[in-house]
């Protein structure tokens, strides 16, 4: 075997071992690694998981008071001036459909410090009311029949023990003019573990690029969810609520 400066191969093999298993040299790898796995576990924690969602949580306690804080009311009613003139002086119909809702979308008005499940109902059926398609629908006395409207409540299961959700179904009767397809919402609550208040989160359900496709329903409830207005569950399912249609028939005079 070939020696140098009368040291084996094999002794400067054991050499370089028993210098890396010397305690402080160990430990010192191990912290390396121990830091490594570390800093992996909390770059995926704060990328993706429950981490992200409670840190992300605290973060808009923190920064919606401030917000609160700051006097926007110059700024909205000069906003609301223009809006109101430009709809005003709009000739195009789908235009003007354009600009109403951006202002419903940015004014103040209508919106609660908070709201119930029933004044959610209540404003579904509403808005459902106006837009039923009651075309070949029967009549009766001189009126279309009513429509059948129903809610139901579910409470959905955390992937964590961080939150808790819940949803609230609002459906109208299938139909053969699809009423039920145009018409039925889903309303997402959530909320932090120890809170007592539910919030709407519309993320992933509401598209506000288009406004112009965006029916005044789904911009108020937008709204509630921007302004995380708390949501009181005093109401549970319905079984079926009957709604008289806004359309009234024409008749053709003879």
């Amino acid at each position: 075997m070939e020696e140098t400066q009368g040291t084996t191969l094999e002794e400067m093999v054991n050499m370089a071992m028993a210098k890396a298993l010397q305690a402080d040299v160990l430990q010192e790898l191990i912290d390396q690694k121990a830091q490594k796995l570390v800093e992996e576990a909390l770059d995926h924690a704060f990328y993706l998981g429950d981490v992200k969602r409670a840190m992300s949580y605290k973060i808009e306690l923190m920064l919606i008071p401030a917000i609160e804080r700051y006097d926007l009311a110059r700024c909205n009613v000069k906003l609301e001036a223009l809006l109101d003139e430009l709809v005003a002086e709009s000739a195009i119909g789908e235009r003007r459909d354009i600009l109403r809702r951006f202002r419903l979308l940015m004014s103040n008005d209508d919106m609660p410090d908070g709201v119930t499940v029933t004044q959610i109902v209540d404003r579904f059926q509403r808005w459902a009311a106006d837009n039923f398609d009651c075309t070949d629908r029967h009549i009766t006395d001189g009126s279309y029949d009513e429509f059948e409207a129903y809610t139901d409540i579910e409470e959905r299961g955390s992937y964590s023990g961080y939150f808790s959700y819940m949803d609230i179904y609002l459906k109208v009767e299938q139909d053969e003019n699809d009423n039920a397809d145009r018409l039925n919402r889903t309303i997402k609550l959530s909320r932090w573990h120890g809170d007592e208040t539910w919030t709407i989160d519309v993320r992933g359900q509401l598209n506000v690029s288009d406004l112009r496709a965006m029916p005044d329903f789904d911009v108020w409830v937008y709204k509630l969810a921007q302004a995380r207005t708390p949501v009181t569950l005093d109401a549970g399912p319905h079984d079926v609520d009957y709604i008289q249609p806004t359309d009234e028939p024409e008749y053709e005079l003879r």
